[in-house]
Formats: C-alpha cells, sequence, structure tokens
C-alpha cells in the first residue's frame, strides 16, 4: 500500500529528536505508553489488552499513517499523518485531492515538561507543507484536553472550531471539541517572520467600506521610511505614502498605523532619562516565535532595547528610536 509518508526521506531529525516511520517491531514500545492512565485518558482508541492494541497496530491502514518519535533512541512518543482530501464543488472537484491533511500525537509522560512533543509535531507539520506541499493542516481534541489545544496554539495553529457536547468521552460522556487548523501561508510567515499572518477578508472592498477604523501616528524624519520598515515588519498593506504622511494597515480588521514627518523631531531615549526626551507610547506587537521575530526585526533595521523587564517580551527599538514590543502571551 503507498503512503503519502513514502514521498519523504526517512529519517527525520530534529535539534534532539529523530523521526521515521513505524514498524511492527514498534507495537510494545508504543504500548508502554499509550496504557499509561493520562495518555490513555485522551486517545481516541485505548485497550487495557495488548493483544487487541496490537492487532490495531499492526493493521496496514494505521502502520502506513504511524511515525514514532525517538530519543536517543529510545521511543517517547508517535504521530499520525492522514493526508486527505479537502472539500470542494463539482465542478473543481479536481482541485481538493490530497492537499491537506489530520495529525496527531501520543507522546510517554515520563518525558513531558521539556518540549519534545511541541519540537516533533513542529518537525511534523513542516514537513507537511515544505516536503508535501499541501496547503493546509488541521487537528482535533477535546476542549477538556488542555495540553494538547495548548500544543497546537504554542505552533501557531488557529483554533477555529468548537462544538457543544458532541464528542463522546469514554467516561466523561458528551464533551466540547476543538478544531484547530494551519495554512501553508501562515506556517511560512510564521516561520520567517516570526509572526503568525492572518487570512485576510474574502474582499478588500468590503474592509475599506469599514467607517470604524482608529489607529496610531508616530511623527518621524521620514514618514515613508518609517512606514515602509513597520509594512515589511508587520507583513501589513501600506494604504497611502507621500513625503508628509504615509499609512499601512493589516488586511483584517479596522486599526491602522501612520507615520507622519516632522522636520524637528527629536529621537525618544528608553528608559526615560532626566532631561531627554521621553517616549509618549509604544506598541505592543504579539508574536509566536520571539527569537525568529526578534530576528526578522533587526534584519529591517531595529534594535534590541539594552534594557529587557520580562523574559517573553523583547523591547526593540524602530528605525527613527520609537520603542516597541515584540511579545508572546
Amino acid at each position: 500500500m503507498t503512503s503519502a509518508l513514502d514521498a519523504i526521506s526517512w529519517p527525520v531529525r530534529t535539534d534532539r529528536l529523530l523521526i521515521r516511520p513505524a514498524t511492527h517491531d514498534d507495537v510494545e514500545a508504543t504500548w508502554r505508553f499509550r496504557r499509561r492512565p493520562v495518555v490513555y485518558e485522551w486517545i481516541t482508541s485505548g485497550s487495557g489488552d495488548f493483544e487487541e492494541y496490537a492487532a490495531r497496530f499492526h493493521h496496514e491502514s494505521r502502520l502506513s499513517r504511524t511515525l514514532v518519535v525517538e530519543l536517543d533512541g529510545l521511543v517517547i512518543g508517535d504521530l499520525m499523518l492522514s493526508v486527505e482530501d479537502a472539500w470542494g464543488q463539482a465542478e473543481v472537484e479536481d482541485r481538493t485531492k490530497n492537499v491537506q491533511a489530520e495529525v496527531g500525537w501520543a507522546f510517554d509522560p515520563s518525558h513531558s515538561g521539556r518540549g519534545y512533543a511541541t519540537e516533533a509535531v513542529d518537525a511534523l507539520i513542516g514537513l507537511c507543507f515544505e516536503v508535501l506541499d499541501l496547503r493546509r493542516v488541521h487537528a482535533n481534541c477535546f476542549s477538556d484536553n488542555v495540553a494538547s489545544w495548548r500544543l497546537m496554539e504554542r505552533l501557531g495553529m488557529r483554533r477555529e472550531l468548537h462544538t457543544v457536547r458532541d464528542s463522546l468521552h469514554r467516561t466523561r460522556g458528551w464533551l466540547d471539541g476543538y478544531g484547530y487548523a494551519v495554512l501553508a501561508d501562515e506556517w511560512r510567515s510564521r516561520r520567517s517572520t516570526g509572526r503568525q499572518a492572518t487570512p485576510g477578508p474574502a474582499s478588500r472592498d468590503d474592509r475599506d467600506q469599514r467607517h470604524d477604523w482608529w489607529g496610531v501616528v508616530l511623527d518621524s524624519p521620514d514618514a515613508s521610511k518609517l512606514a515602509r520598515f513597520y509594512a515589511s515588519l508587520l507583513d501589513w498593506r501600506i494604504t497611502s505614502e507621500g513625503p508628509d504622511d504615509s499609512a499601512l494597515a493589516p488586511e483584517d480588521g479596522v486599526a491602522y498605523l501612520a507615520c507622519q514627518t516632522s522636520p524637528d523631531y527629536v529621537r525618544p531615549v528608553w528608559p526615560s532619562e532626566p532631561g531627554e526626551q521621553q517616549m509618549m507610547l509604544h506598541l505592543d506587537f504579539e508574536v509566536t516565535d520571539l527569537p525568529r521575530a526578534v530576528e526578522h526585526a533587526v534584519s529591517l533595521g531595529a534594535e534590541v532595547a539594552a534594557h529587557q523587564p520580562q523574559d517573553n517580551v523583547r523591547v526593540m527599538l524602530d528605525p527613527d528610536g520609537h520603542p516597541f514590543c515584540l511579545y508572546t502571551s
């Protein structure tokens, strides 16, 4: 039986882990952690009987979409990768074949708290987009499975589905379900800039008809140059540009950032010092990968401020000295 896994050169190595297709010999290694109560609680199919588990594990339909995760030769988890069709109308149905994937995972709780699951699933999603050239990856979980959906959010996946008591748990009864997904362009944006891109509206005309816009205006010695810096930093569209003032805005939402040229502009000092020009405000931007976002900002001309008050925040200075913060929630 051919499998999407056949298109990938194995094994795949991350900083600390090795990922490879599962074999029949992996049944006992995966059984050891899948029977643990904290894992069994949330996996789709569990069993207290090894023979029953082995029969399911050895079935070709399951083995062909299962990967195992090794740490120094020890199997510490498994991954599921199931390439599938998207939905489409009949006239374009041929373009929906094998364009997306569902992913899943289970990990040995003895190795939790060290980022191994995040590292492995991150690599799995990367394979989907960078090797298999898929357009969308999605995953589902019970809403009570907090560890699972928090992992998805750490990887930049978007919660796009919340179903109410539609999922039957083997002991807890009917529970809410969550569905998360990420698109290829969102993933690539996060990998290159550290900031999650969001899909724009179906029609730009709809966005431009809004009349409840709000924004922030920054003084600058060169409004156009500063606007281009923020447009590159945030992947926002420049909506107007001129020598005296320029503006930019995201593809979705109703907020904008404007820059106006001020010949007498004085660069602020941060942290503030007596007798020096103080900042009047600073900008905050949430990112999904702080080190990568900082690297991206510096490549565009920003500086990392000397004083950093929080671990999950990096205070930056734009090319004109305005402080702005990149942060993770």
